[in-house]
């Protein structure tokens, strides 16, 4: 009986921890998806400078930076959003998935609005 009290427990310890971690990474979006992406596009240093020949190495470091970031999110991902449906169904996937786009919102107002969020993927650079 003792077994199950302290199964329990620890499903739900796990569960709390990984919904914290994805709040965190939902919250750090922005900021992280900015940054890919103007490594990625050889722009890490901003648009009004020329990387050169280190374009290179900025675009490599992207991609590992996309493949680290998908690695520490996507699994803990998965694994909250199969909890949240089989203890809640449509209404925990809705109820998780808005709470991620709120902590993404927020971000972005914190980050000065969407001029500077955008400004990372090139639009309105002049």
């Amino acid at each position: 009986m003792e077994f199950v009290k302290a199964k329990n427990i620890i499903e739900i310890l796990k569960l709390t921890l990984a919904c914290l971690w994805l709040a965190a990474a939902a919250f750090t979006m922005p900021v992280s998806i900015g940054w890919i992406a103007l490594d990625i596009t050889g722009h890490s240093k901003g648009y009004s400078y020329d990387l050169g020949p280190q374009k290179d190495i900025s675009v490599m470091l992207g991609v590992f930076e996309l493949f680290m970031w998908l690695l520490l999110v996507v699994p803990c991902g998965i694994y909250v959003f199969r909890r949240l449906w089989r203890y809640f169904r449509i209404k925990g996937i809705v109820a998780g998935i808005a709470t991620m786009v709120l902590l993404f919102l927020i971000m972005i107002y914190l980050m000065g609005g969407w001029g500077e969020f955008l400004y990372c993927f090139g639009i309105g650079v002049y």
